[in-house]
């Protein structure tokens, strides 16, 4: 008989869960992917229709290369917002589609840019993944999602409760998606797409 797994209470210091994405949020990938086989189609999610004519193989090759995320930049405002999430109480939970190969580069990258997570998901089915964690860990509920994904944050929210604020990256394939994160260098904030074109810090109500 398979054993089942007893729920975890988490500390009731947590305010809720904040589920963050890796690559397109707090790491840029997409520029190091755009160096190596240019800028086209950018409005693309999807690398392998992006470039048609590229050979595939090589896209999976660079996409596994330990290589190639060992000096990717950090996304200044995905990084401070994660930051600000942490100093309020969130727990932090990290879920990347990277493979779990690439665990000790990743590990490596947050070490350096000081980024504070609880837990880090590898190569996993982000629903899922989530709904898992939340039925182990008996009183923490999602508070917020962070995706550079349109159709992962669908996924994710068509079995969540509506009040948890599922947010987009500002990257050129979610245009006019969800409410939009970006950062504004000069007010050193954080801000949200709340519609007509207005912006938002993400903290305001």
């Amino acid at each position: 008989m398979q054993k089942r797994k007893s729920r975890v209470i988490m500390n009731p210091k947590y305010r809720g869960l904040a589920v963050l994405d890796i690559d397109g949020v707090l790491a840029d990938f997409e520029e190091g992917f755009c160096e190596a086989f240019g800028y086209s189609n950018r409005d693309l999610y999807s690398l392998e229709e992006r470039y048609p004519d590229a050979d595939q193989g090589l896209l999976k090759e660079f996409v596994e290369n330990p290589l190639n995320y060992k000096d990717l930049a950090p996304i200044f405002g995905g990084v401070l917002l994660l930051n600000q999430l942490y100093s309020r109480g969130y727990y932090i939970l990290l879920m990347t589609s990277r493979r779990k190969e690439l665990k000790t580069v990743t590990l490596d990258w947050l070490k350096k840019y000081n980024i504070p997570f609880q837990e880090l998901y590898f190569s996993c089915n982000k629903p899922e993944g989530i709904n898992d964690f939340l039925a182990l860990h008996g009183n923490l509920e999602l508070q917020i999602f962070v995706d550079d994904s349109v159709s992962t944050l669908r996924a994710v929210e068509r079995g969540a409760a509506d009040r948890v604020p599922f947010l987009a990256w500002g990257q050129p394939w979610n245009e006019g998606y969800y409410p939009r994160l970006r950062y504004n260098e000069s007010a050193f904030k954080v801000e949200a797409n709340v519609g007509d074109g207005t912006w938002k810090w993400i903290w305001e109500k």
